[in-house]
């Protein structure tokens, strides 16, 4: 699905792949933060702990794409992050950064600062939200690149057990538009992106959106 619309063809084997991703980084990642996989069952299966749910989509960048691009383009900052001028569309930050973005029930998640955050979870679980999330960033990110891939941005989702933050739900999967550049180098992934929206003659990702939706772009341009 993309959007909420529900594409037409499916992908083999998607599902057995994903879980396996998934249980793959959160046992590299247990020495980070404690995950709710108690074992794997099946190709597909995976029984994990209950847990209470964080409202927050905690993100984190270290290229400026999607949303952040364009949030960046309009104000100069990203989440409350004031950036340097004159970065480019898929350029490497100097630094990996925390972007958290609302948990909605329904429509889309919304980019909010770490100040907007503060208000929906205690600020001392929301500092350490915002370290696990860098740190579990940073070790995909090097892993990753070591084989010819770029991270440029991925989320994580967390809850409480008993009062530990807990990740929980997937993480890494690589298949979300700018989580995934094939690359060797920063200057390749930014030709690449800029290649993508040329070809596909997109500027947005209500353009994407609109396409899918057979709203004045047809799904033959994003072939």
């Amino acid at each position: 699905s993309a959007y909420d619309w529900i594409m037409p063809t499916p992908i083999p084997g998607k599902g057995a792949i994903l879980t396996a991703m998934s249980a793959l980084w959160f046992a590299r990642t247990e020495d980070i933060v404690p995950n709710h996989m108690i074992e794997r069952f099946g190709e597909r299966g995976m029984l994990v702990r209950r847990l209470r749910m964080l409202p927050i989509e905690c993100v984190a960048r270290g290229y400026l794409a999607g949303s952040g691009w364009r949030d960046y383009a309009r104000t100069g900052e990203v989440c409350g992050h004031r950036l340097p001028v004159g970065l480019r569309e898929a350029g490497r930050l100097p630094e990996p950064i925390f972007t958290p973005a609302t948990k909605a029930d329904a429509g889309h998640d919304e980019n909010i600062s770490f100040a907007q955050m503060c208000e929906i979870v205690p600020r001392a679980v929301a500092e350490k939200l915002r370290t696990m999330s860098i740190d579990l960033y940073a070790r995909g990110r090097d892993y990753a690149r070591g084989r010819g891939i770029i991270l440029a941005d991925t989320k994580f989702e967390f809850g409480t057990i008993d009062g530990e933050v807990t990740l929980i739900d997937e993480m890494l999967l690589l298949q979300r538009a700018h989580e995934l550049g094939y690359a060797v180098s920063d200057a390749q992934f930014e030709q690449v992106l800029a290649s993508i929206k040329k070809d596909n003659k997109l500027e947005s990702d209500e353009q994407f959106q609109a396409a899918l939706k057979g709203e004045g772009i047809t799904i033959a341009q994003l072939r």
